[in-house]
């Protein structure tokens, strides 16, 4: 009886273990990928810091006091959008002023222009007249000029520092309000190689990656290219211009950009998980003949945020693997897992 019941235990294979190779240990499951060639956009990578392209400290043109506040910290504003409002009460006083002489010198001048159309008045009461009226009008000009100054507003959409200001402050035009930047555009400042600098133009098309985009990029442009490299660093500044309506990249953090200067047709492109890093450089697993893991070493062209061109070391139709590779050893044997959406007959290492 019990040597039936040894004989049955002997019998129950897993369900989930891999097939034993003859002659060996069992198969490792691996997933791959043949390789394609596919377009690959070639591109220049350089590293940078964001910055704001338009900013701006706000600061009075006149001495006052402050009558009115209208931003709070960190508020989004828009172009003309009153800020600040100085005490205008003597500003507007000289302005009536100046608007009731205006007045009154275009009735003089009527009066003298009729009387002259008549002959009952010299040609030099004219003028003198038409001076008067001249000179009032350009004391309403500055009246009300005087009144505009006490009225700080925004000069472009953007948003506003802290608020380090009170209703009763005086301030001078020494005196910082706040500061405007507009972060819907920003930039990034990137130095590239002399070599490299001959393949880059103002209008290309740029990526742009940050950590506070994850694992995506945003498109931008080349904006502006130094027409003379920095003494002595064998470097050319480049500007890059980003569009950034929802605010995700922030002033002031670093950024990885790929300038796109061509397109290379029939390139070898594979994840970038699929590479690894090692001390004597990068590698990569594939299924060779007899479905024996093959290491291969390969040199690394472009790089993109999860893909990398391969310039050596892999060929179209090689099938790559992409996950249970840490297991391998070479002319190991491997199979392949099933794909996602089978039966799970078998989990396999991953």
């Amino acid at each position: 009886m019990w040597l039936l019941t040894l004989l049955l235990a002997c019998g129950e294979g897993s369900p989930t273990a891999p097939a034993p190779a003859a002659g060996g240990p069992p198969a490792t499951v691996v997933r791959t990928q043949t390789i394609v060639a596919r377009a690959w956009e070639e591109a220049i990578t350089a590293t940078g810091v964001v910055e704001v392209r338009d900013s701006v400290e706000l600061r009075p043109e006149t001495s006052g006091v402050i009558a009115e506040l209208h931003f709070s910290d960190g508020a989004t504003v828009k172009e003309g959008q009153l800020l600040v409002k100085l005490r205008d009460a003597d500003a507007r006083a000289q302005l009536a002023e100046a608007e009731a002489r205006l007045s009154l010198a275009e009735l003089t001048l009527g009066r003298l222009k009729a009387l002259r159309e008549s002959d009952n008045a010299a040609q030099a009461e004219v003028d003198q007249g038409q001076a008067e009226r001249d000179l009032a009008a350009a004391q309403v000009a500055r009246a009300r000029e005087a009144v505009r100054r006490t009225r700080i507003v925004a000069p472009f959409d953007g948003v506003v520092g802290r608020r380090d200001l009170a209703v009763g402050a005086t301030v001078d035009p020494s005196r910082v309000l706040t500061r405007i930047d507009r972060l819907e555009v920003l930039v990034v400042d990137v130095s590239v190689s002399e070599d490299d600098a001959g393949r880059v133009q103002a209008g290309q098309t740029a990526m742009v990656s940050a950590s506070a985009l994850f694992d995506t990029e945003i498109p931008g442009r080349v904006s502006y290219v130094s027409p003379r490299a920095r003494s002595g660093s064998r470097t050319v500044d480049v500007r890059v211009e980003v569009e950034n309506p929802d605010q995700r990249l922030r002033p002031g953090s670093s950024a990885a950009v790929r300038i796109e200067v061509g397109r290379q047709e029939g390139a070898i492109v594979v994840p970038a998980y699929a590479v690894i890093q090692g001390a004597t450089g990068a590698s990569a697993w594939v299924v060779g003949e007899g479905d024996k893991a093959e290491p291969r070493t390969v040199v690394i062209g472009d790089r993109a945020p999860a893909e990398v061109q391969i310039e050596s070391g892999l060929a179209v139709g090689d099938r790559l693997i992409l996950e249970g590779f840490v297991r391998l050893r070479p002319g190991g044997a491997v199979r392949e897992a099933p794909p996602a959406d089978a039966p799970a007959a078998e989990a396999g290492p991953r």
